[in-house]
């Protein structure tokens, strides 16, 4: 059977999941610690008046980063008091340096990532069918449709009696 791009597109997604989900992780650690220290620069006395009187305490569910590698926006899990620096937080000393290693090796894994689903896409493109994925690439295998089941496509329904009588015209 043929291999669709489709086909291509979601094995390289079952076969690099290991890779999206470590990009995944970085970026989830970068979040929590961008929240912890959210959290900490936001006085005591407006924590402790936002949990008794949230209604008189505007709220964000977003948290607007900023550092020299632009403006990063990440979602809080449940409304926190907001920011009144215009919805923005700045990183300072030590954390600002970790938070912009952080989001340069989340940049890197990331685009990494990307070229390697471009390159395993278009490997298993280039391969054809799945009798050579199955030889050539086990690790793609295991993902593939059986060759006895059977592939339904939808045909294209072509009226050519309308085409031909409109050429004759």
């Amino acid at each position: 059977m043929r291999i669709s791009k489709t086909m291509a597109e979601a094995i390289a997604k079952k076969v690099l999941e290991k890779n999206y989900k470590a990009v995944d992780d970085l970026k989830k650690s970068f979040d929590d610690k961008a929240i912890a220290a959210y959290k900490a620069n936001v006085p005591k006395a407006v924590w402790n008046t936002f949990k008794a009187h949230r209604m008189y305490i505007n709220t964000t569910r977003y948290l607007k980063l900023g550092s020299y590698f632009g403006y990063y926006q990440v979602m809080f899990r449940e409304n926190m008091p907001d920011s009144r620096n215009s919805g923005l937080f700045e990183f300072e000393g030590d954390l600002k340096k970790e938070m912009e290693l952080l989001h340069n090796k989340i940049e890197v894994a990331a685009v990494k990532l990307r070229d390697l689903h471009s390159e395993t896409v278009s490997a298993l493109l280039a391969m054809g069918t799945t009798k050579k994925i199955r030889e050539m690439f086990p690790e793609a295998a295991k993902l593939l449709p059986d060759d006895e089941q059977k592939v339904t496509t939808m045909a294209l329904v072509v009226n050519l009696d309308s085409i031909r009588k409109r050429i004759a015209k």
